[in-house]
């Protein structure tokens, strides 16, 4: 079985090797990294409605 890890502040799921989550969190600093160009409001929404389904 896959493992992943779930970004804390998106809670979009990350495989196990991810540094970086699609919003900005650095997984290895356990902060958002405010220097990487990756984080954006889509991908925070799209963690959230991700989040949302499974719970349908």
């Amino acid at each position: 079985m896959n493992e992943s890890k779930k970004c804390p502040i998106c809670k979009l799921i990350n495989p196990e090797e991810a540094v970086l989550c699609d919003c900005g969190y650095n997984f290895e600093l356990n902060k958002v990294d405010r220097n990487s160009n990756l984080g954006s409001l889509k991908t925070k929404y799209a963690g959230f409605f991700l989040e949302y389904l499974h719970i349908l």
